[in-house]
């Protein structure tokens, strides 16, 4: 491995941050500091990170659109229910009974401050998540609006070099990925959203359309949505199509919070259903109910007229993929129905999901135990009981299969000062739900696992906290990628130590061992593809220094080892990064990271999540020797307009060309440019 790679970054950091300091600092010192814990502006993306699988290289956009957008309808904590806080995706069932009880205490009425320090010390003071609930909530009801408000944002990207489908015409459409979206909050509860995303190489400005039309309400009718939507319930085994997240830095916090019915206007295509809903709630009853209808890509077989496989990338740029598009229509119908008792002394929920598709063609898939035929359907049932200091959850469902999945979870506050949390999954390999996504180790929904976690935090003191997690599991039968059953685990361990002067330092620890198969030659000479386990071991160290509000220093250090039992070599990779974010005005920020780094192989790869214009945040995967430098500005024009500009470069010495096939880019060298304005009407 070229280690001089990654200590290049050393040398490269004060080139690329002296002068600007230089030229920068001077003059802040005389300028005010911006308010640090001002509302409207958006949370540090640390806060988000740690809500997050630390090696998946899944788009994060997904969740940062869900925060954006319960920060465009706040919700009113005095006057939400501990059932409404629960929905938040930062909080456990047991932590938003706390803050619900919290604001309950008459020392917590008397002003807007009172109550944001009632909630914090229930939160013990945990920055991340008080940054996160002060961005999406208000202490007290705003008025209800008697004018139209909106919010366009219109973002532009691309790289700097054209691919290889650019020069052959295999994608006729320009390289810009160019996004639109305008929403518009109207009187008596209405609101409206329509979105337009063209992806690079597409021809259509308008690709990807969605939208939808909502009216919220507080007596029977509580919300009803036309056009895209998305429904939530339970844990995840019948209804999940937002954001699902499952194993990350919160140890303590892994079960599901489900908000039923939310309106969808995002650029992640495929997540969401189309056509009308209503949540309906009379007492201490719930009831969803709605009717789907979409078109979907698919993959057909030209002689039989079967689908093939169901796509979910939404890219329409070269032939075959126009093909695809919209080739089959699943009509959808189902609904939630959930009661809950009086909160005096805990909260039980009991809840019911049923949903049934048809599709407009058969399936025949080459995958094993995926959905065949032109119809499905699901239905379970879902319990939470909550407490002040615990939270017990369970999940059970049937397929149109007949084969079942089961769920079960609990997570408890032992003492003032340590959390745990337990979960068992079992899903059968036949369980077939279509638009489900529940805790597990495995992509694609809730199928063929069993497995066990158990999670614990410590807080030993306010400036300690120490989070580790253990999740055993194994694969019952063959998948498409591994021929015979399989088995492995995961730890994770991170300590995080706030210093004085606003100072943190974290260590991340992860270890993961399981069964894979690998490409190898026998004694003969033949080609095989034998399973053998591979084990990765992780270490990161993270140092993190903000000077004030206006200056933040981050350094990172990174090492990842893979090794096999048989047939492959072990493989490590070594990463260092160091950001800078600088706010030279308050209405103005600036953030600049270069790493350097270098690996054995792809198997050693290292992540890093980045910071980029508003609603994208990518998880980048770095592989290779080279390095990836990024500056991002970010420009607030009073109430009126944000406006954001990024340029990311990636260099890999040595290399021929970024991607492959159609996707080939021809050099050791690729830059991407995203510029993005918010505007407020």
């Amino acid at each position: 491995m070229h280690i001089r790679h990654v200590l290049r970054t050393a040398f490269a950091v004060p080139l690329v941050f002296a002068v600007p300091l230089t030229i920068v600092l001077l003059p802040v010192s005389v300028i005010p500091s911006a308010a640090q814990n001002d509302p409207a502006s958006p949370p540090d993306r640390d806060a988000i990170e740690a809500l997050l699988d630390p090696s998946s290289e899944d788009d994060a956009s997904a969740l940062v659109e869900e925060i954006e957008q319960l920060a465009r309808s706040p919700l009113c904590l005095r006057k939400a229910t501990a059932e409404d806080i629960t929905a938040l995706p930062f909080l456990s069932p047991a932590e938003a009974r706390s803050v619900s009880v919290a604001l309950l205490d008459p020392a917590a009425q008397r002003n807007e401050e009172a109550g944001w320090k009632a909630v914090s010390a229930v939160l013990m003071d945990d920055t991340d998540r008080l940054q996160l609930l002060r961005y999406c909530c208000r202490m007290d009801c705003p008025e209800i609006p008697t004018h139209i408000e909106g919010e366009l944002r219109s973002r532009f990207q691309q790289d700097d070099r054209g691919r290889a489908g650019y020069h052959d015409g295999s994608y006729p459409g320009s390289r810009a990925r160019v996004y639109q979206r305008l929403r518009l909050q109207l009187p008596a509860g209405f609101a409206a959203g329509i979105i337009m995303e063209k992806d690079p190489g597409e021809t259509s400005l308008a690709d990807h359309l969605a939208g939808a039309v909502s009216m919220d309400g507080d007596g029977f009718l509580r919300r009803a949505v036309l056009g895209d939507f998305t429904v939530t319930a339970g844990q995840g085994l019948v209804f999940w199509q937002a954001f699902a997240h499952s194993k990350s830095s919160e140890a303590a916090r892994i079960g599901k919070s489900a908000a039923l019915l939310r309106p969808f206007t995002s650029a992640s295509e495929g997540m969401a259903f189309r056509g009308a809903s209503a949540e309906l709630r009379s007492g201490a009853v719930d009831l969803l109910g709605f009717y789907s209808s979409r078109q979907l890509d698919a993959t057909v077989d030209e002689e039989s007229g079967m689908v093939g496989s169901l796509g979910q990338t939404g890219l329409h740029r070269t032939t075959s993929e126009q093909q695809r598009r919209g080739t089959v229509r699943e009509r959808a119908m189902g609904g939630v129905i959930q009661w809950r008792s009086s909160p005096a002394a805990g909260s039980l929920l009991l809840g019911a999901t049923a949903v049934s598709s048809r599709f407009s063609r058969i399936s025949r898939s080459r995958s094993p135990f995926a959905f065949e035929g032109d119809a499905a359907w699901a239905a379970g049932m879902h319990a939470r009981y909550s407490t002040d200091d615990a939270s017990v959850y369970a999940e059970a469902a049937l397929a149109h299969t007949h084969m079942p999945a089961v769920l079960a979870g609990a997570e408890a506050a032992l003492t003032p000062h340590l959390r745990i949390a337990l979960l068992y999954r079992r899903y059968h390999e036949r369980f077939v739900s279509l638009h489900a996504a529940a805790f597990g180790e495995r992509s694609g929904g809730p199928q063929n696992e069993e497995g066990m976690y158990t999670g614990l935090r410590f807080r030993p003191h306010r400036r300690v906290r120490i989070d580790a997690w253990c999740d055993v599991f194994r694969i019952p039968n063959r998948t498409y990628f591994l021929h015979l059953p399989t088995a492995g685990s995961e730890i994770l361990l991170a300590a995080e130590y706030r210093m004085p002067a606003k100072t943190r330092l974290s260590l991340r620890l992860r270890r993961e061992r399981k069964d894979q198969t690998v490409a190898a030659i026998d004694n003969a000479g033949r080609e095989i593809r034998p399973l053998t386990a591979r084990t990765t071991t992780a270490v990161r160290l993270q140092l993190q220094r903000e000077f004030d509000d206006r200056l933040r220093v981050r350094l990172r250090a990174e090492y990842t080892r893979v090794a096999y039992d048989a047939y492959r070599a072990a493989g490590d990779g070594a990463l260092l990064s160091a950001e800078l974010r600088l706010r030279p005005l308050p209405v103005l920020t600036f953030t600049g990271r270069v790493t350097g780094y270098s690996t054995a192989s792809y198997d050693a790869r290292l992540y890093q999540f980045e910071h980029d214009v508003r609603g994208v945040m990518l998880n980048a995967v770095c592989y290779g020797d080279g390095m990836r430098l990024y500056l991002l500005g970010m420009l607030r024009l009073g109430e009126v307009a944000d406006v954001g500009a990024r340029y990311a470069l990636t260099l890999r010495e040595g290399a021929r060309s970024f991607g492959s096939g159609h996707d080939a880019v021809t050099g050791d060298q690729l830059g991407t440019l995203s510029l993005q304005l918010d505007l407020r009407l």
